[in-house]
């Protein structure tokens, strides 16, 4: 099921909130899947006149051919199929949450580079999350016809997607919001917006190496569980490529032997579970409280989303994560775009509204001003910063274009805020 929207030059009305929103996408799409054929009845033969020779005025006065619009195939898990009954219900709307939150800051992105003069056609499809769904849509013209690809968002529905969509596609595919590179098969015309574990591990890599002075001292402190493995690993094989040591400590009681007094001290944690992350956030205090030990804690970038971890010790430990989203409430796009949206649906905007919309304008802007065949090309080229996400693409061989565009946060107060400079 799709509906198509044409936008040039003018904003469409989407005033209402998300569950009005969520009524007006499901009878669109419902509407599109049983189409009737209208037959005309034939018009009376009319004597044929031969056709009057145009003045030089009336050629003069011809318009310009209208301009073809940029069309973009969105895929969204909007699981219209999941309504009963025909009306759809509050949980309905909150099944599709992530679809629509995404929807409405794509589309609002999509109506400001419109005001600009530029030209789109999106056709909306609900994926459903479901793998033969998506198998479908990836045979539609509506796919077929795209200059831009977004979606699908599961890891599991860009799989059967790709599976199903024709070798020769050249595509260019947007995974919007998927924080892994999907296993495809070597299918290099991917863009991973969501920067993955290992880029993080990089950056931070990057950002420590660039930090360190003499007598300083790296821990890893590694817990042994999934998250450690995946976030840690990576990190120290990077260090040891710059030829910087690492100690790495399994227990609370290694880390006060082999710490010193001089020189500050980094600590690496990648575990995500709280019960585990708060020893050890107790124990790097009173070190750094009681014993004048200088500590700087690194932690996975899934912290900022705990919210039950001890803001002092946060604090006094100065700890840092990396990130690909943050909003800074305080800048003036920020604030215009939360306006704007909240006025719009009747509801503050979500993190998948934010990441909607910096989606739809970075990638509306590349197909805008350049030709389906040169984006490989200009995607690697244009870099750019929105409200809440960075644009900075590689390619990588066997994986397509992965963005690399991370920041460092440390919790100052009661919050994480953007870090500049050195940690």
């Amino acid at each position: 099921m799709l509906f198509t929207i044409s936008v040039q030059s003018h904003r469409l009305p989407l005033n209402g909130n998300s569950f009005f929103v969520f009524v007006f996408v499901l009878l669109t799409l419902g509407a599109c899947s049983s189409r009737r054929v209208l037959q005309r009845d034939e018009p009376k033969k009319q004597p044929v006149e031969k056709p009057k020779e145009p003045t030089e005025e009336e050629v003069e006065k011809e318009e310009p051919a209208v301009r073809a619009p940029e069309t973009i195939a969105l895929l969204m898990p909007f699981q219209l199929d999941k309504v009963r009954g025909g009306a759809p219900s509050m949980q309905d709307a909150d099944r599709a949450a992530l679809a629509l939150d995404f929807y409405q800051g794509f589309r609002l992105a999509l109506d400001d580079l419109s005001d600009k003069g530029a030209y789109f056609r999106l056709n909306v499809l609900d994926s459903r999350d479901n793998a033969q769904q998506v198998s479908r849509l990836a045979q539609s013209g509506e796919v077929r016809d795209a200059k831009l690809i977004v979606g699908p968002v599961f890891p599991s529905e860009l799989k059967s997607f790709n599976s199903a969509i024709s070798p020769s596609s050249n595509i260019l595919q947007v995974s919007p919001l998927a924080a892994s590179v999907p296993d495809l098969a070597h299918v290099e015309r991917v863009v991973t917006v969501t920067p993955t574990l290992e880029m993080h591990a990089e950056w931070i890599s990057q950002q420590l190496a660039a930090s360190l002075k003499p007598g300083d001292q790296v821990f890893c402190y590694d817990l042994g569980d999934a998250d450690s493995e995946k976030f840690l690993y990576p990190i120290k094989y990077a260090l040891q490529a710059k030829g910087i040591a690492t100690d790495n400590i399994s227990d609370l009681d290694g880390l006060e032997l082999n710490m010193r007094v001089s020189g500050k001290s980094f600590v690496l944690c990648g575990s995500t579970n709280p019960f585990a992350i708060s020893p050890l956030l107790a124990k790097l205090a009173e070190l750094k409280v009681e014993r004048s030990y200088d500590i700087v804690l690194i932690g996975h970038p899934n912290w900022a989303k705990l919210s039950d971890l001890d803001h002092t010790y946060l604090s006094q430990l100065q700890t840092t994560i990396s990130t690909s989203f943050y909003v800074d409430e305080r800048a003036s796009n920020a604030r215009k775009f939360s306006a704007i949206y909240e006025k719009q649906f009747g509801i503050r905007a979500s993190e998948y509204a934010y990441k909607g919309y910096d989606t739809g304008r970075y990638f509306g802007e590349l197909l805008n001003r350049h030709s389906q065949d040169d984006l490989t090309t200009h995607i690697l080229d244009e870099e750019s910063q929105g409200i809440s996400t960075g644009f900075r693409f590689r390619f990588l061989e066997g994986q397509g274009y992965v963005n690399t565009s991370i920041q460092l946060l440390r919790f100052v107060g009661s919050e994480f805020k953007l870090l500049k400079g050195k940690m």
